[in-house]
C-alpha cells in the first residue's frame, strides 16, 4: 500500500492515487448560466464578454456565441461608435462582397438613408434598385445622358441671389465647369492639357446659361 502524501503537498487536479484520497477518474463540467450585469455584478471574471451593439443592418450571427451582429456605418456613426462611416470591403472572388453591400443598402434604405451607386459595371445594383423604387440611369447612346456642364441646384439657387454672394457662387461655378470641361477633354485626348490650351477652354463654359438643362 503506497503511504499517504505529506498534508503540505498539494494534491494533483484529481486527487491522489491511493484509496480513499478522493481521486475521481472524470470530472463533470461545471454548470454555466448567464444573465445581466445587474443580476451579477459581484461576479468577476465574468465567462463572456458584452455582446456588439445592436445599431444598424443585421448581417448575420455570431460564430461563438450566437448573436445577432449589426453592420451599418451611417448608424454607428449616429450611434457615437465611430467617428468615420468610411467602409472599405475586401475579399476573394464569390465570398459573399456584393451580398453584404446589398444587404447593407436594403437596410440603409429601410431607414430612410437614400443610396446612390455611381456605378454599376456588372451590374450588381440595378436589380435591387429598381426593387426599392430606385431611379436607374443608363448612360449611353440612344440612352439616358448627363450634362457635365449643367450647373445643378447652383444655378436654380444662383437666381434667388444677388450682390457679393452671387458673384462668388457664379465663380465657383464657372471652375467646376472648366475643371470638369478639361478633365474630359484630358480622357479624350489621352494627355494632359497646357496651359494654353487650357486657357483658350475658359471662354466656352462663360457663355452657357446658370440654369439645369434637362432632356
Amino acid at each position: 500500500m503506497t503511504a499517504p502524501r505529506p498534508a503540505s503537498q498539494v494534491p494533483p487536479a484529481w486527487g491522489w492515487r491511493i484509496p480513499y484520497a478522493g481521486r475521481a477518474v472524470h470530472v463533470t463540467a461545471a454548470p454555466e448560466y448567464q444573465a445581466t450585469t445587474t443580476q451579477v455584478c459581484g461576479l468577476f471574471p465574468y465567462v463572456a464578454g458584452s455582446g456588439t451593439p445592436a445599431a444598424g443592418t443585421p448581417v448575420g450571427r455570431h460564430q461563438l456565441s450566437g448573436e445577432v451582429v449589426c453592420l451599418d456605418p451611417l448608424a454607428w456613426l449616429r450611434a457615437g461608435l465611430v467617428v468615420n462611416p468610411g467602409e472599405f470591403i475586401l475579399g476573394q472572388p464569390g465570398t459573399g462582397k456584393s451580398t453584404l453591400a446589398k444587404r447593407q443598402i436594403t437596410g440603409a434604405v429601410a431607414t430612410g438613408t437614400t443610396a446612390i451607386i455611381l456605378g454599376d459595371t456588372k451590374p450588381d445594383y440595378t436589380l435591387l434598385t429598381e426593387h426599392l423604387g430606385g431611379q436607374v440611369i443608363r448612360i449611353g447612346r440612344g440612352l439616358d445622358r448627363i450634362n457635365p456642364l449643367d450647373s445643378g441646384p447652383m444655378g436654380q439657387a444662383l437666381r434667388q441671389m444677388s450682390d457679393a454672394d452671387a458673384q462668388a457662387l457664379r465663380w465657383e461655378v464657372r471652375s467646376r465647369r472648366l475643371s470638369l470641361l478639361m478633365a474630359l477633354c484630358t480622357l479624350i485626348r489621352g494627355a494632359r492639357i497646357t496651359n494654353a490650351a487650357g486657357d483658350g477652354r475658359g471662354r466656352p463654359p462663360d457663355r452657357l446659361p446658370l440654369r439645369p438643362h434637362r432632356r
